[in-house]
């Protein structure tokens, strides 16, 4: 048979686009534990920056030393703010839910049976967009340096609506267990937003360092539990943060999911009833969890 003939043309074209598709659904195969350490790294690095533990250029080897040694995840059940663990079983509404084996949060707010529907009162008291939030978080406990292991720091994951996108953030607040008035015990460390899609040099500069740099120290509650933080132009305060320039719609959403994270319909109840000796409501869960 000619080479040159149909029949000819058709298998080799057949044979190409097999080893072809082999090829590509091999290095897809091999590129997945590559890119998902990538993201399980990116994910660290940005709750320690929040909590200022490391620089924005901070070195893949640090992050993972840092991390292993200062961090402490836990999930929260956001409805009773107390620690659960992958595999337990709570109840909502008559109905059972169970945290899945390696929790992940950003999945969980796809699925219709891992979250609960918005309040509507926080949707008007926060103006808080999104309708359904997940039931369980994960937070982080950031530990003092050395064999002391009290914690010093929470970084709790914050979401919510800008202009154009969904902005996904961390929020770090020191903890000082020798506070009883709330607008003491919690006061802003940093905030980091690692994913949004706001506009270049507008709502976009909710990642500039210097607009960054002005919630450290920033008072998080008043002394009733109330969320206090203000993002607008002009204002003064403690709990004052100035709005970003041409980005009234961004500003906002910064103030309405920041703020509700705070409230009774995100961490309140689980920072409120941190014991002040850190025992009664801290999970065992291993260093090594992601």
């Amino acid at each position: 048979m000619s080479r040159n003939s149909v029949g000819n043309v058709f298998r080799v074209s057949a044979l190409l686009c097999l080893v072809c598709s082999l090829v590509v659904s091999t290095a897809a195969v091999g590129l997945k534990s590559f890119q998902e350490a990538n993201k399980l790294r990116e994910k660290q690095k940005n709750v320690l920056l929040a909590a200022g533990l490391v620089e924005s250029d901070v070195a893949n080897e640090t992050i993972t030393e840092v991390y292993k040694a200062r961090v402490r995840p836990e999930i929260i059940d956001l409805e009773t703010g107390k620690p659960v663990e992958e595999g337990e079983t709570v109840e909502s509404d008559g109905e059972e839910i169970t945290v899945p084996a390696e929790y992940d949060q950003r999945a969980a707010e796809r699925s219709e049976d891992l979250t609960v529907a918005v309040d509507e009162s926080a949707r008007r008291e926060f103006g808080y967009p999104i309708p359904r939030e997940v039931r369980f978080a994960e937070i982080y406990l950031i530990k003092a340096e050395g064999e002391d292991e009290s914690i010093e720091q929470i970084v709790l994951p914050i979401r919510g609506k800008g202009l154009w996108s969904t902005m996904y953030g961390f929020l770090a607040l020191k903890f000082d267990p020798s506070k009883s008035d709330p607008s003491e015990r919690y006061v802003i460390n940093g905030i980091t937003y690692y994913e949004q899609g706001e506009t270049p040099g507008l709502g976009g500069e909710v990642e500039n360092e210097k607009w960054k740099k002005q919630w450290d120290g920033k008072v998080a509650y008043n002394s009733d539990w109330d969320p206090q933080i203000s993002v607008d132009k002009g204002g003064s305060g403690e709990s004052h943060i100035d709005a970003l320039a041409g980005a009234t719609i961004t500003s906002n959403g910064v103030q309405s999911m920041v703020n509700f994270w705070l409230s009774k319909y995100g961490f309140r109840n689980y920072l409120e009833s941190l014991d002040p000796d850190q025992k009664s409501q801290t999970a065992s869960l291993p260093v090594e969890r992601n």
